[in-house]
């Protein structure tokens, strides 16, 4: 997906076409002998045994042996059992059969089965369900990351993830469960779990324990729900947080262990181990995501100024403000203003001003007014912007967040001048990323002019 989104397999050709059998590719040289993973190394197999190439346009890794996958992968032509659980394979192909029939006709040479004519990937297109940004950006940041990276599962609704995760809350609680135990709806549901995470925390000391004894050098993502419930009204999250991050913990605020709260599936509950009564120490940064289309609406925006800006200041970590899906910011309507208005939260009064087209928020423009006045005053909240399928994005939020949660200056970042001044530098790099996707995702001519 890495290699798909750096636009690595643009031009690459069909090196190897044998007829009902595959064809392959992958290899930006056209050699076959060449290409390499996003890790710049070979990787290891993945297998799953209810993945076979049991029909025609199974797409898998190619390799030559155990281990050693890298960029190239083929297609397959028809049934071919005999290469189950020696390649794996990572998709198929779901529409554009006519283009697989003309590629399987197309003359080759008799001994190296090469193509006589040049065949390449004109383009690549990576899409993703425009819901699902957050997960998108937990699938995409340990691509990009260039380092280890472990992404724990704290959403009890989650049942389809596009990651694979090291530790998964619904191993100790699932919302369904509670839903149907206790008859809450699902924002009820939800504020339980994480209040019976906090009271069973020690679970999850348990996993992260493990996780760090089995690799101590490991970047570690929390997947959060998207409920700002949890963020702005609950204590339940922040106290957990409290607990990640905080070196000492008062003993008389850890409950009693043994306590009984539903008749759900626990785990065993030992007595607080000296990790849990001093708290983890976690050097942990907030990745807050909204998505960009709220930007097309006044009244929207302001909301989502407010939410940021009160999940912020419950939260007390370092904080990154991010829109997401930026590629889809009109999809409702165009932008009343250039991006930058949004991204740096500029002057509010003008955004008030077009209340009045909403008979619904004109009723409370003075209401929105003060709200607006009260985000500017603090002076806190601005966006970074986000496209999963964009690198520098990815690059750009990584680096916000490492300066917050001090990685940038641990053992394990390569501590060099030229690493110090990038991330010295990030403001402007902001600036350049800003203009370029007002230019590639909004229309211009759109755009409302400010009033004098």
């Amino acid at each position: 997906m890495a290699l798909c989104a750096s636009d690595y397999y643009k031009g690459c050709i069909f090196h190897r076409n044998i007829k009902g059998f595959i064809v392959q590719t992958g290899d930006p040289t056209g050699t076959g002998k060449n290409g390499q993973s996003i890790w710049k190394q070979k990787f290891k197999d993945e297998f799953n045994e209810t993945l076979k190439h049991t029909a025609r346009g199974v797409v898998s890794m190619a390799n030559n042996g155990p281990d050693s996958n890298g960029s190239q992968f083929f297609i397959t032509y028809s049934k071919q059992t005999m290469l189950d659980m020696k390649y794996s394979i990572f998709g198929k192909v779901i529409d554009g059969w006519d283009v697989l029939d003309e590629l399987e006709r197309a003359p080759v040479e008799d001994k190296t089965y090469r193509p006589l004519t040049d065949i390449h990937i004109q383009d690549v297109a990576h899409t993703h369900e425009t819901q699902q940004g957050k997960h998108a950006f937990s699938f995409s940041w340990p691509l990009w990351a260039g380092r280890k990276v472990a992404v724990i599962n704290l959403d009890p609704a989650n049942d389809t993830l596009p990651y694979k995760c090291a530790v998964d809350l619904k191993d100790l609680i699932r919302l369904d469960e509670v839903m149907q135990s206790l008859h809450l709806g699902p924002n009820g549901g939800l504020l339980y779990c994480m209040e019976y995470l906090y009271k069973n925390r020690n679970w999850l000391v348990d996993m992260l324990t493990k996780l760090k004894r089995d690799s101590p050098k490991t970047y570690v993502l929390f997947d959060c729900p998207g409920q700002v419930e949890l963020y702005c009204v609950s204590g339940a999250f922040r106290r957990l947080l409290s607990f990640l991050t905080l070196t000492h913990l008062p003993t008389s605020t850890i409950p009693d262990s043994n306590q009984q709260v539903i008749s759900l599936p626990k785990p065993v509950i030992e007595a607080p181990s000296q990790s849990d009564l001093y708290g983890l120490g976690l050097r942990l940064s907030s990745v807050h995501l909204v998505d960009s289309h709220y930007c097309t609406c006044p009244g929207k925006f302001i909301s989502v100024l407010l939410t940021s800006l009160v999940s912020m200041l419950q939260l007390g970590l370092p904080h990154v403000n991010v829109l997401s899906k930026i590629d889809l910011i009109e999809q409702y309507a165009p932008l009343r203003f250039n991006l930058d208005f949004f991204t740096e939260v500029l002057d509010l009064s003008y955004l008030v001003e077009q209340l009045d087209d909403v008979p619904f928020f004109a009723k409370y423009k003075k209401l929105n007014r003060r709200l607006a006045e009260l985000v500017q005053d603090t002076a806190l909240v601005h966006f970074l912007i986000l496209d999963v399928q964009d690198r520098t994005h990815l690059e750009q939020i990584m680096r916000n967040a490492d300066k917050g949660n001090g990685y940038v200056f641990g053992t394990n970042e390569q501590r060099t001048l030229q690493s110090m001044l990038s991330y010295a530098s990030g403001a402007e790099f902001s600036d350049d990323l800003v203009c370029l996707a007002q230019e590639k995702y909004t229309h211009a001519s759109s755009k409302i002019e400010k009033p004098n």
